[in-house]
């Protein structure tokens, strides 16, 4: 199976379309990160607008459509980049918190700083 399918059979991929071209997404479901319970907890693993496409609201939409979609969860998590400051702002507009960070690691292994790790609780949603 290619990491594709994988992605397909285990998430919700959400995609933004602009005249027949793909120019956000994003990816969600069960929690993986090490800070989850095994159950109730879930993800928002992925969200991407391509920069000529930003300020344009389709990252809000995409994000609002997903915390309907998750709205039973207990608690959403997501990592993002420490010195991603525009994005750290724009989770904290729906609710998610700081709650700790983690070294960023690439597929090659290669450390490239800090991810801050943000959560949003079933109080807030």
């Amino acid at each position: 199976m290619s990491s594709f399918e994988v992605i397909l059979s285990q998430d919700k991929v959400l995609l933004a379309e602009d005249e027949h071209q793909i120019v956000g997404y994003i990816q969600y479901g069960d929690a993986r990160i090490p800070e989850a319970r095994p159950s109730g907890d879930k993800e928002i693993y992925r969200l991407y607008v391509l920069s000529g496409f930003q300020n344009k609201r389709i990252s809000s939409s995409l994000m609002e459509i997903a915390l309907s979609e998750l709205s039973g969860a207990e608690r959403i998590f997501l990592d993002v980049w420490e010195k991603n400051s525009g994005a750290i702002r724009f989770y904290r507009r729906y609710g998610f918190e700081t709650i700790g960070k983690r070294p960023f690691q690439t597929a090659s292994g290669i450390k490239t700083g800090f991810d801050l790790v943000m959560v949003r609780t079933s109080n807030r949603l």
